[in-house]
């Protein structure tokens, strides 16, 4: 029933109707027809015609010594109401009658406060374009103007007969422009229930169509029910169409969070090009554009070159870092490959890559998808990361026990679980998504600073989901750390473990870094969005690079043939091996030739045996976990074979 274009203007709020237009208010333009008639000059439809017919007649006036004649008043003055004049002169230079109100830096705006500046400067002046309400209201009682935009009232059109209203003009005859404003009545959710009833009967009386035509007949209400300007029985008293011609534009005010403040400032940069000249039309449109425009990294090479080099760079490294899984394969890398099998390199290589990849999420307009896509691809990656590791040093500890046999038996069913818990946790994220924020920084004393958008939180299950996220990290961090200390000797894996090490130490820095950088107001949206993924580019590089990357380039330097190295290596172990075996058996020789010679002794050393044996048990129930570590710390051959078997799956890759 109600028009939904009004609807949608008027009564909305946060995408919901709120209420409903008991009456409104329209902008129209006033034509005195004693001067048009006199010329022979028609009611304006465009600007043009309305500049071309007041220069015309004023100029023959004034001929005639008529000096008290005024062209537009304008009613631009520095109030709401020169806002609304402001507003709906930008609305009437929209392409088309079904065009959008057009964008603030666009063509048509720029045209449109071009035009207002030659229309001021031409046909009015300073003072007369930012006049007020007042001055409107009396040059329509003395007559004396040629056209004076204003409110609606019909009691004016109806006692002055030389003063007529139209629909205003616009930048051609089928565009126009005219504010409205809006008296509207709703339904509070705090009422009480017994008023209920009586309050939703008047409610449905005054929004009527029966009752609204009745007032509308008798020029008591302006009704936004569009459907009765087409009743002959209105149209009898009223001029219907000069309703149905309004195009009308509400202030923006559901739009902006202050809108006094965004009034106030969008009329001080527009009228620093119209009055004071401080700047071009595009420059002040600009200006107030940046006061709600989010900005973002675009791709777009026409319009960030800088955000368009740096995407092409992060697509390249993660297409190397993908071929270079090649390396692991090729006989001359094969042995700095040899800590972990080759699938397990995989799972690094596309951690990194996943890492690498959350960069995109910083370029572009920011949405809750991406927020938590970020997030899961820097989770996951840093997971996929480092469980290989984890996995090879729970298999490598220097004693035997069941945990490291059990992983060494199930060592895919270890990795899987760990995923799977961080599978979980990335669902849970989806489920529970993030929100977006606009981070407004563009104010009054800042005007040149960009607003942006970010990520945010606002759930606590939310909350605690990324807190676990964290928290699990921490604990692969804290488990690495842990086997990494009891295992730094072991000739193995002593210069993997130096770099598995500050690899950790980068991601925890990282870490900390990335919940600083999203807790402080940055006045550039390009500081954010770039500190933010140049820090994650940084991390996925080092994880790369200190996991992965320096064997290729050791490999690289290395001159010697490793296949000559592998079967050098397999020699010397036999030979090491050979050769303990023969002092074994010449130990072995020697105690069988000494033990006849003990024999007579062994009785009488019996008891002081055993006290020695009482004391050693008593001084190994004092040994501490940490004199175990300890040792553990400073052992460098491994006690059990599993290292070397799991070690091993990596060199019969290639052979």
């Amino acid at each position: 029933m109600f028009d939904s274009n009004i609807l949608k203007q008027t009564c909305t709020y946060n995408n919901e109707i709120v209420g409903l237009p008991l009456t409104l208010g329209y902008r129209v333009l006033y034509s005195n027809t004693l001067y048009l008639e006199k010329y022979n000059k028609t009611i304006p439809k465009t600007w043009d015609q309305l500049l071309s017919t007041s220069k015309e007649i004023i100029k023959m006036e004034k001929e005639n010594y008529n000096n008290t004649i005024n062209a537009y008043n304008g009613l631009f003055s520095d109030n709401e109401e020169g806002f609304c004049s402001i507003y709906q002169f930008l609305h009437s230079f929209r392409k088309t009658y079904n065009s959008s109100f057009p964008e603030l830096t666009s063509q048509e705006a720029v045209d449109a406060l071009n035009m207002l500046k030659k229309m001021k400067n031409e046909i009015a002046s300073d003072t007369i374009f930012g006049s007020d309400e007042s001055y409107a209201f009396i040059s329509l009682l003395n007559e004396n103007t040629l056209f004076t935009n204003f409110w609606i009232y019909p009691v004016i059109s109806s006692t002055f007969k030389n003063i007529k209203m139209s629909a205003p003009p616009g930048v051609n005859e089928n565009v126009s422009g005219s504010s409205i404003i809006s008296f509207n009545v709703g339904i509070t959710n705090k009422i009480k229930p017994e008023y209920l009833n009586d309050t939703i009967t008047l409610f449905r009386f005054m929004t009527c169509k029966e009752t609204q035509k009745k007032y509308l007949k008798n020029f008591l209400v302006f009704t936004a029910i569009l459907s009765l300007y087409d009743d002959p029985e209105v149209c009898s008293e009223i001029d219907c169409e000069l309703f149905k011609s309004l195009q009308p534009i509400q202030r923006p005010a559901s739009k902006v969070n202050d809108y006094f403040e965004y009034s106030k400032r969008f009329r001080k940069y527009l009228y620093d090009f119209l009055y004071r000249s401080e700047t071009s039309a595009l420059d002040a449109l600009k200006k107030i554009d940046d006061m709600t425009r989010i900005y973002y990294v675009s791709i777009n090479p026409k319009e960030s070159l800088f955000g368009f080099i740096n995407t092409i760079i992060i697509v390249v490294t993660i297409l190397l870092m993908f071929l270079s899984l090649i390396f692991p394969l090729r006989e001359k890398y094969s042995s700095f490959f040899d800590v972990l099998p080759f699938d397990f390199w995989i799972l690094t290589v596309l951690g990194s890559i996943f890492i690498l990849s959350s960069f995109f999420a910083y370029t572009e307009s920011v949405t809750s998808i991406k927020c938590c896509f970020n997030i899961i691809l820097i989770a996951f990656g840093v997971t996929l990361n480092f469980i290989p590791f984890l996995c090879k040093l729970i298999i490598n500890f220097p004693e035997e026990n069941k945990i490291s046999n059990w992983t060494y038996k199930h060592r895919y069913l270890f990795i899987m679980l760990l995923i799977a818990i961080e599978i979980t946790m990335d669902v849970l994220i989806v489920i529970f998504p993030f929100s977006v924020k606009d981070v407004i920084v563009n104010t009054m004393d800042n005007d040149e600073a960009k607003n942006y958008r970010i990520c945010q939180m606002n759930t606590t299950i939310g909350k605690a989901l990324i807190i676990s996220l964290v928290f699990y990290k921490l604990i692969i961090y804290i488990a690495i750390l842990i086997l990494a200390f009891i295992e730094w000797h072991i000739k193995t894996t002593y210069y993997d473990l130096k770099f598995i090490v500050i690899t950790i130490y980068i991601n925890i820095l990282s870490i900390i870094l990335l919940v600083i950088f999203n807790n402080i107001q940055f006045k550039n949206y390009l500081s954010y969005n770039y500190l933010n993924g140049y820090l994650i580019t940084i991390g996925a590089l080092s994880n790369y690079l200190f996991l992965y990357g320096f064997r290729i380039i050791l490999g690289f330097l290395n001159k010697q043939n490793t296949k000559v190295q592998f079967i050098a290596k397999i020699n010397r172990n036999f030979i090491d091996s050979t050769y303990t075996k023969t002092n074994k058996i010449s130990q072995l020789e020697s105690s069988n030739h000494d033990e006849s010679n003990t024999a007579m002794n062994e009785k009488t050393m019996n008891t002081v045996e055993s006290d020695n044996i009482n004391n050693v048990n008593r001084a190994n129930r004092r040994y501490s976990i940490m004199s175990k570590i300890i040792n553990y710390h400073y052992q460098v051959d491994v006690s059990n074979v599993k290292e070397s078997k799991l070690s091993n799956q990596s060199t019969n890759n290639y052979l």
